[in-house]
């Protein structure tokens, strides 16, 4: 056990007969603890003992304890409401990804645009409807000894993109935006299926089209320029593509962007 000292109030070992702090004498018996405490508190411009940051007498000063407790559940709300602010922002960008982002009926549209950014025949032929790739391979063999993939990239896509490169300068982009559509009703999708069938002997499904109005921007290192007009694309045996049968602004578009520019087919 330990006693305090008479005169300054400092804990000190029950044997010690002067104080280590300031040297007062002790008495034998032990110090009433509140005495100690005034004492000390007399010495020390009545200053009180701290405990955790708080000023803590002997008599219990709870209030200044609970205060702590406070002020560390305010830090966990706190903290807690952050968590929650994050999880809605998160929710709110995934669902504008999804309400906003790109449709599926744009695929086609953004393979045009690769192929001509790249010049890459694959996803030019890809864009298509794969019975139309298929009749295009045929007629391509037979007259080019080659595919459609092989055909529009040698004698379309690579010196259109040189064209494009000295119209614009280097590091070519090709984007495109949606600026309207209107769906396309079951009677469409029927008469395609018969005019496909009629000039392709295919039977196809097609399930759901629409016509798209496009805004294509090619831009250069030096210049830029945007090319409008209308898209048909169409959902065909499940997959969605532009179909050449029908007469819209595809190849338009294309002849604009290369400004009739004249492909050498040697």
């Amino acid at each position: 056990m330990s006693k305090f000292c008479t005169s300054c109030g400092a804990q000190i070992d029950d044997n010690t007969a002067f104080c280590p702090n300031c040297g007062a004498a002790q008495q034998a018996d032990a110090v009433n603890p509140n005495t100690a405490y005034q004492a000390y508190s007399a010495a020390n411009n009545n200053a009180q003992p701290t405990f955790d940051e708080v000023s803590y007498n002997y008599a219990g000063d709870i209030g200044a304890v609970q205060e702590i407790g406070k002020a560390k559940n305010n830090n966990t709300i706190i903290g807690l409401c952050a968590v929650l602010l994050v999880v809605i922002i998160a929710a709110a960008v995934l669902l504008a990804i999804f309400v906003f982002g790109k449709k599926d009926y744009e695929e086609p549209i953004e393979k045009l645009c690769l192929a001509i950014e790249e010049a890459d025949g694959g996803a030019f032929a890809d864009a298509y409807a794969d019975y139309l790739v298929d009749y295009m391979d045929y007629n391509f063999e037979e007259y080019y000894d080659c595919d459609t993939e092989e055909w529009f990239e040698e004698y379309i896509l690579e010196d259109g993109l040189d064209y494009l490169e000295d119209e614009y300068g280097d590091d070519i982009k090709v984007s495109y935006k949606v600026t309207d559509k209107e769906k396309l009703d079951d009677d469409d999708l029927e008469d395609l299926e018969d005019e496909i069938k009629d000039e392709y002997d295919e039977k196809v499904d097609v399930t759901e089209g629409y016509k798209l109005e496009v805004e294509i921007t090619v831009k250069g290192e030096d210049d830029k320029e945007t090319f409008d007009g209308d898209i048909f694309v169409y959902n065909i045996d499940d997959k969605w593509c532009i179909d050449a049968t029908v007469e819209d602004d595809t190849f338009d578009i294309v002849d604009d962007i290369y400004d009739d520019y004249s492909f050498s087919d040697d």
